[in-house]
């Protein structure tokens, strides 16, 4: 399962889709082998907090969609992003502290709004 580095800490992805998006700034998708070696080497497995950090980082990533959408909406312009596909996408990233797995095994969201 493909990996990503984010605050020191190492993560799975949800999927090989997940491994070709771009990361936000300080994402950095690793393979399985650089993984291995970052947790022999006394990395510790992802926190809570770490993960809540990372989540947090994704939805500030896409904050600028909601004020684009707004104002598009404002000047009665068709909004550029789907409000429903946005929402739905940050409400999933504010959900992965209730996964099952958490803070170890997160299933990430795909981001619908990157380009493959």
């Amino acid at each position: 399962m493909p990996k990503f580095l984010s605050n020191g800490q190492v993560f799975d992805l949800v999927d090989e889709e997940v491994a070709n998006l771009c990361l936000p700034e300080g994402f950095e998708t690793i393979s399985d082998e650089r993984a291995a070696e970052l947790l022999a080497t006394n990395i510790s497995p992802p926190t809570p907090e770490a993960v809540r950090k990372t989540r947090d980082s994704l939805i500030a990533a896409v904050q600028w969609r909601y004020e684009r959408n707004a104002r598009e909406t404002r000047l009665s312009l068709k909004p550029t992003d789907s409000i429903a596909v946005l929402d739905k996408y940050v409400q999933d990233l504010a959900d992965v502290t209730k996964q099952k797995g958490f803070p170890e095994k997160v299933k990430w969201p795909i981001n619908p709004f990157e380009e493959k």
